[in-house]
């Protein structure tokens, strides 16, 4: 025996020793000074090469595979692309790499031999490649523009601005010089949140002010409140208008004023949107969340009004909607006593009252926040409010004359609620930031460090080798108002805001740490707020999409249902509804199948009907079908459907229609399956249930 497993070894030995005695006495490796070689193929193709070493190695039978590199000068090998070449006969590879980057290639082989596997690294090669470059897609929406999201906090910070857009928007974008980006202060107003009506269109009041007893304009002044002559706006109307409420003089619509206005708020004035169909705004999904009703002073009816900040429960979408004058007409009353959009103001000129904010910081720390008796004999304290002139002359208030918006000054937290901060804006500030190849990645970022809370407006080009511009310069990309965003990620509030004091007197600060000019403070909570209410108008928004969905479904199923009503009447059945219920077994063990059943659809020419779970849906539920079986002409209940699966429970031969199995005493006399033969089942019955 110990001989024949000698013989055997012996064998063995010869017949590897045959098959890779060469590779025994040899191993492969790379010649020295001869170099990989890198070719284009085609000029038109600068993206594809090939990677060819057959000259570069010896003993290349020896190979039992190649690992194949390329990757970016500047980037980690192993950052970059690994082919495996499992065919160790072939020598060469092709390859997708991007125009003019430099990229390095490396090869190497895997040897295996009996007692250890021999790895070995070719020297590396360098290769680019050239094309012109070009753009296409100049579309304004590929490029985003947005505060700097921190890396490592995973938040955004508010001195750096990111533009961002996809690199393949530039075919060969690596071939160009740079990306030129120069931005200045927008000297755009920030978009008023909240308030109600201004000059010149539809609009909202800034935060921190709030307009006491409306806008009274005129003189071709969209919005306000009351008003007389001529003005384009006001709240009810006279002359022919339609909406509104109370009117004279064959006016339809209006609640106080006179003389030949159109449009307004309390949806009034204007003409009936879409002609003399349904009003427009019933087409906005949502509309009734985002309406306020109101009842016009000395009226009896109510109607639908705009109100002046937008409800917690109403769509974004829908209140951006609204919006538009063609969709919706009417702004809800803000202010004064009866008079819809405050006080009563008539002429030709017009004096705008306006209460900012009071924080304690008003000539009067005993101001109301918001709402006065706001006529010119009545009972308010001149000294709360600052007024605006619509023409350029006085206009007085008893014995105070109005002026212009007061001064605030810091509060003790650092915290600066001065709106006229806006005013003071640095205009002509400008940035520029250059963006070099090449750029990894599917995205080119540029980074851009800016003044904090600033509203921006970038150009940005794509300069050539030459310096020329690729395409069309990319114009008014908007970095918004801090105040504006409503996509802003900020960080845990409890990592920027400090709390101090003690016992009954607390107050809150920034930490030093928190990167957050305390002037931005106010524009940052607000941001945030605008965050929190985009997410619950969203979760809102996709909760009334399901609502609608279901909606939809249980639409759908009742029309199914009304035909299947149908289909049963139509047989003669004196029981048309869709559901029955089926009691009465004496068998402990198929109280299972009794219970509510529903009738799914015709099957053998007869209805079918299924059971229905009924409790709890994570306890087990009986399948049960009642069914007809034509073989044996009768009624069955079983676990399925299939007749021939011989499975039924119950049945029975007995009936006067068998069209109609819910009809009350059609079927009777049940037999259920014993352990032998069938057995009667008669106190087994089937209900009709209406609903």
């Amino acid at each position: 025996m110990h001989s024949l497993c000698v013989a055997i070894l012996v064998a063995f030995s010869h017949h590897i020793g045959e098959t890779e005695a060469a590779c025994k006495a040899h191993d492969a490796g790379w010649n020295r000074g001869v170099n990989l070689r890198v070719t284009q193929p085609a000029k038109s193709e600068p993206d594809k090469v090939v990677l060819d070493w057959n000259s570069a190695i010896f003993n290349a039978r020896c190979v039992d595979f190649y690992n194949v590199y390329v990757w970016k000068r500047g980037q980690p090998r192993n950052k970059g692309q690994k082919i495996v070449i499992n065919d160790k006969t072939v020598t060469k590879a092709d390859l997708t790499i991007e125009a003019c980057v430099e990229h390095l290639f490396a090869v190497e082989f895997v040897e295996r031999d009996w007692t250890h596997t021999d790895e070995e690294l070719s020297p590396e090669a360098r290769f680019k490649t050239e094309a012109i470059p070009k753009f296409v897609n100049t579309d304004k929406n590929n490029f985003v523009v947005t505060y700097h999201t921190d890396p490592i906090r995973q938040y955004q910070v508010l001195d750096k601005v990111s533009i961002r857009f996809r690199k393949n928007i530039i075919k060969h974008a690596s071939c160009i010089k740079h990306v030129e980006i120069s931005g200045v202060v927008d000297s755009t107003p920030p978009k008023p949140i909240g308030g109600s009506s201004q000059t010149g269109g539809r609009g909202r009041s800034a935060f921190g002010q709030r307009v006491v007893g409306g806008s009274s304009q005129s003189g071709g002044h969209i919005g306000g409140s009351s008003q007389s002559g001529g003005q384009i706006g006001g709240s009810s109307h006279s002359g022919g208008q339609i909406g509104g409420s109370s009117h004279t003089g064959g006016q339809i619509g209006g609640s106080s004023q006179t003389g030949g206005q159109i449009g307004g708020s309390s949806q009034t004035g204007g003409q009936m949107l879409g002609g003399f169909g349904a009003p427009a705004y019933l087409s906005v999904p949502g509309f009734e969340l985002c309406l306020r009703s109101y009842t016009p002073a000395g009226q009896s009816h109510s109607q639908y009004c705009l109100p002046n900040r937008k409800p917690y429960s109403c769509y974004q979408r829908a209140w951006d909607r609204l919006q538009d004058t063609n969709v919706f007409q009417g702004d809800c009353p803000i202010g004064g006593h009866n008079n819809i959009g405050g006080s009563s103001q008539t002429g030709g000129g017009w004096d705008q009252h306006i209460l900012p904010d009071n924080y304690g910081m008003s000539r009067n720390p005993n101001c109301p926040v918001g709402g006065s008796s706001q006529s010119n004999g009545g009972n308010y304290d001149p000294s709360c409010y600052w007024s605006q002139s619509g023409h350029g002359h006085d206009h007085f208030h008893g014995e105070h004359q109005s002026s212009s918006k007061p001064t605030y000054e810091n509060n003790n937290n650092g915290l600066n609620w001065n709106n006229q901060r806006r005013n003071r804006r640095t205009a002509g500030r400008t940035v520029q930031f250059k963006v070099v190849p090449p750029f990894n990645g599917d995205f080119i970022e540029a980074v851009i460090p800016v003044k904090p809370c600033t509203a921006y407006k970038f150009e940005l080009k794509i300069v050539t080798p030459r310096n020329a511009v690729l395409g069309s310069p990319i114009q008014d990309l908007r970095l918004p108002w801090l105040s504006e965003m409503k996509d802003f990620h900020a960080p845990p509030l409890s990592e920027i805001i400090q709390v101090t004091g003690s016992g009954s007197r607390y107050s809150l600060g920034l930490k030093p740490t928190s990167g957050i000019p305390g002037q931005c403070m106010k524009d940052f909570l607000l941001a945030v707020d605008n965050h929190v209410s985009s997410l619950e108008e969203d979760r809102l928004f996709h909760i009334n999409e399901e609502l609608r969905a279901n909606q939809r479904t249980n639409a759908w199923s009742q029309r199914l249902d009304n035909h299947k009503k149908e289909q049963l009447t139509s047989n003669g059945c004196r029981c048309n509804s869709t559901l029955i219920r089926i009691n009465g077994t004496s068998k402990a063990s198929y109280q299972n199948y009794m219970g509510l059943y529903h009738f799914e659809a015709m099957y053998q020419g007869k209805p079918y009907y299924t059971k229905q779970h009924e409790g709890h849906l994570n306890t087990n539920q009986q399948t049960a079908y009642l069914y007809w079986e034509p073989a044996n002409n009768m009624w069955k209940i079983g676990p399925s459907l299939v007749a021939s699966n011989n499975d039924a429970i119950f049945r029975t031969k007995e009936f006067s229609n068998p069209k109609c199995p819910a009809d009350i005493g059609n079927l009777k006399n049940f037999q259920y399956s014993g352990t032998l033969k069938w057995k009667s089942e008669p106190a087994l019955r089937i209900e009709c249930v209406n609903y």
